[in-house]
């Protein structure tokens, strides 16, 4: 279950729940039939509370990327994304 908000260029994903440890996410929000041609560009994706790099990529299917190697809160985590 994921919910959604932004203030600016910024998006904040709220992942209800801890998925595990390096569990592949895609947040499929990020597609085509979603936003249509209005799918913003990425510059970075964060996890507040997580200190290191989280890569990401985006395909057709949405904007995939990995949880980290340590649980951050079994209730919720925020993704950040950050967009032009």
């Amino acid at each position: 279950d994921i919910r959604y908000t932004r203030k600016g260029n910024t998006i904040y994903a709220i992942v209800l729940g801890w998925l595990g440890n390096n569990k592949p996410l895609t947040l499929t929000a990020f597609t085509n039939a979603v936003l249509g041609n209005q799918i913003p560009k990425i510059e970075t994706v964060s996890i507040l509370g997580y200190k290191n790099d989280v890569p990401f990529s985006m395909d057709e299917k949405g904007l995939h990327l990995k949880t980290p190697n340590q649980e951050i809160d079994n209730k919720a985590f925020v993704i950040k994304i950050e967009t032009k």
